[in-house]
């Protein structure tokens, strides 16, 4: 079967196709952020070059200590992936600015 994703945000910057993918609640049936697994087919879809941001309220994604979880981190890395888990929410635009390289 066919799957379709919805995109929750996307825009361009300098040439470059951004994505946001937005999830809210607990996620606590997404133990392993296969939510990931979505970010990297949109990015199949739109190219490679394609980089992406998850925004999440989940606490699924925190190991013990209270750190992203290793495995979910290494996904995220390779997929081009930026989290921005719930405790950076108030900074989401700082965020974004940065990481595209401090412009508007």
């Amino acid at each position: 079967s066919e799957y379709q994703n919805e995109i929750d945000v996307a825009f361009t910057h300098a040439n470059a196709l951004y994505t946001i993918e937005c999830k809210s609640g607990s996620q606590e049936h997404d133990k392993n952020a296969d939510i990931l697994y979505k970010v990297a087919a949109l990015r199949q879809n739109f190219g490679l070059s394609a980089k992406s941001f998850l925004v999440t309220t989940s606490t699924a994604i925190y190991d013990k200590e209270g750190k992203i979880k290793a495995h979910i981190q290494a996904r995220a890395d390779d997929y081009r992936t930026k989290i921005i888990p719930k405790e950076n929410l108030s900074k989401l635009k700082e965020i974004i600015q940065s990481t595209l390289g401090g412009r508007n």
